[in-house]
């Protein structure tokens, strides 16, 4: 409605309103809440690593700046865990240290996050990620 009402009044700035319109979507933005775009990859095939993916893909998933995405489209953060997620027994815990990339649907690394986090609360390593990834989403946009 308001894009037929400026058409008529003005087709430049109607032109102009569906050109920006088009931009957010290429800048990953086009998803229907308006949020990021993300795609969560690993290269791990082990235990720990799924049960570090899942829980990334659960912070991604609550929270209010990302929508969890496939299929490469423009705009869109790609998170990478490139490799098994490895641990160091510390007494009777496991202390998990992770590394993370991110990087557009063309293949630029954008930034990366490492850090650690206990077997037994891998939400804290899954929100560092998203942290992380917040700001490497800007460099997108």
């Amino acid at each position: 409605m308001i894009i037929n009402n400026l058409r008529r009044s003005d087709p430049v700035i109607a032109a102009m309103v569906v050109v920006a319109c088009m931009g957010l979507m290429a800048c990953g933005t086009d998803s229907p809440s308006g949020k990021q775009r993300v795609e969560i990859w690993r290269g791990g095939d082990d235990v720990l690593t799924m049960q570090l993916k899942d829980a990334v893909e659960s912070a991604f998933r609550a929270s209010p700046d990302f929508a969890l995405s496939s299929g490469k489209k423009p705009g869109t953060l790609m998170v990478m865990i490139p490799s098994r997620a490895k641990f160091k027994q510390v007494g009777l815990r496991k202390q998990v240290l992770f590394d993370a990339t991110f990087s557009n649907v063309e293949g630029k690394n954008l930034a990366a996050s490492t850090g650690a986090c206990w077997d037994d609360s891998l939400v804290t390593c899954a929100l560092q990620i998203v942290k992380d990834a917040k700001s490497a989403a800007r460099k997108i946009r």
